[in-house]
Order: C-alpha cells, then sequence, then structure tokens
C-alpha cells in the first residue's frame, strides 16, 4: 500500500478479513485503499464493516466522515465526524474529513501543510515520520 499499489493491496487485504473478520485495521486499510481507488462506495462499505465491530472507534467514524465528504454528502459527513470528534482519541481521519469541508484540499500547497501537519506526528514502527514516508518527492 505504501508502495502505491493500492489494487494489490486491497486483494491481499481482503484475503486477510477471510480469515481475521473482527480486525478493524484491516478493515481501515481496505477503506483507504478503495479511496485512493476511486472506489468511494467499496470504502463506505469497508469503514461501515468497521463501525459495526465498533462503533465507539473514532478512527473508522473518521473514515466513513472522509469517504462521505468525497461522494459529495456534506451533510452525512459533518454528522459523521461530529460523532468522531466526540470519541476518544485523536483520529487522523478525522482531520482529513475536516480539512476536506473546510475547503484545505482545494489548493495544493494548503493541502501540503495540511497534509504535513496530520501526518507529521504519526510514527511508523521505526519511528519515521509518516509525512517522510507518503509525500516524500
Amino acid at each position: 500500500m505504501l508502495n502505491g499499489n493500492f489494487a494489490e493491496a486491497q486483494m491481499v487485504l481482503h484475503r486477510a478479513v477471510q480469515f481475521m473478520p473482527g480486525h478493524i485495521g484491516t478493515w481501515h486499510a481496505i477503506g483507504w485503499c478503495a479511496i485512493f481507488m476511486r472506489d468511494l462506495a467499496a470504502a463506505q462499505l469497508a469503514f461501515e464493516e468497521a463501525i459495526s465491530l465498533d462503533r465507539n472507534f473514532a478512527e473508522s467514524q473518521g473514515g466513513l466522515a472522509v469517504t462521505l465528504a468525497l461522494r459529495g454528502q456534506a451533510q452525512s459527513a459533518r454528522e459523521t465526524l461530529r460523532r468522531a470528534e466526540g470519541l476518544p482519541g485523536r483520529s487522523v481521519s478525522a482531520d482529513y474529513a475536516a480539512a476536506i469541508l473546510g475547503g484545505e484540499t482545494q489548493d495544493a500547497e494548503r493541502f501540503e501543510k495540511m497534509a504535513r501537519r496530520i501526518l507529521g506526528a504519526q510514527r511508523d514502527a521505526e519511528g519515521r515520520s509518516l509525512a517522510d514516508l507518503i509525500l516524500r518527492p
């Protein structure tokens, strides 16, 4: 997925949920693969599946809010975003949904600043910034 091979990643992730259907993080990854491939209906289904497993997980609600915002369903996206923001824990997806709804993603410069702000605080297992990994030239 980090190498941009979303179709292959999605295929592997779908195989994984056959064996671990209750693993919320795998459903999130399926949703993000679908978003990157512009299959917003599939993304919505993946995040809804994650919510069916635990409706109180902010990242699931945030992912659904992103999907709804990208689908042009602003009112539903705002309602879902409010749910995400009301749950414990920080949701990077909710931050992204707020940026979409606030118009930050329309301008390339503003989008990069927003992405660096959101992803800069997140680290992988080796301590590298996700902003550096994802936004590398």
